[in-house]
């Protein structure tokens, strides 16, 4: 009996000490995660305040070369047309409206819905919902960055504020352009602020 009992608590001993095993492991695994993914977002988090911190670059007119116009096959007036009016778009922040889309801004801009897609794949070097996101995302940089109180805003007040329809798209998109989440970038401002 006594044999037994000791092999009994011999495999509990075993598979206690293999389960616990197991949990500090995973544990230390999700422990190394996170301080990683921490520095990584402070990494970003500090470049993207670094790089709004500088002065703005001279933007400069995009001039056309007739050669660089054959590749999307629409006249140079037209690009020229085109590029002016987006110009005007971004100046006047009208990319924060979540009316915005390809056939309206291609109204607006008395133009046709492909040769604005065109216009912006070729010169913005992105498709056209990428454009609209990227501004967007700048501006909400800008935004949280000038205006105290536009951080106490929810994410969803951000994002509506912004012209995104909902908060997971803004979420995908700043992520996809900052490669860090919207809810660290605010909690971080918030933390400068109160420092």
């Amino acid at each position: 009996m006594n044999l037994i009992s000791k092999m009994k608590t011999s495999k509990l001993f075993f598979w206690t000490f293999t389960m616990s095993s197991i949990l500090i492991m995973f544990l230390t695994i999700g422990f190394v995660f996170q301080f990683r993914k921490k520095r990584i977002y402070r990494k970003r988090f500090n470049e993207i305040i670094q790089k709004t911190n500088q002065p703005p670059k001279e933007s400069k007119n995009e001039t056309i070369n007739p050669k660089e116009t054959k590749g999307i096959n629409i006249q140079e007036e037209i690009i020229e047309n085109i590029l002016k009016g987006l110009e005007e778009f971004e100046r006047d922040k009208e990319f924060i409206s979540n009316k915005i889309t390809l056939n309206s801004l291609s109204k607006k801009l008395q133009t046709n819905p492909n040769y604005l897609s065109k216009v912006v794949n070729y010169y913005k070097q992105v498709s056209f919902s990428n454009y609209l996101n990227n501004l967007r995302i700048e501006y909400t940089i800008s935004e949280l960055q000038r205006n105290p109180n536009f951080r106490k805003y929810t994410l969803q007040g951000i994002s509506s504020e912004v012209g995104f329809n909902n908060v997971q798209s803004f979420g995908k998109a700043f992520y996809k352009s900052k490669g860090i989440n919207p809810s660290y970038f605010v909690r971080e401002l918030k933390k400068m602020d109160a420092s």
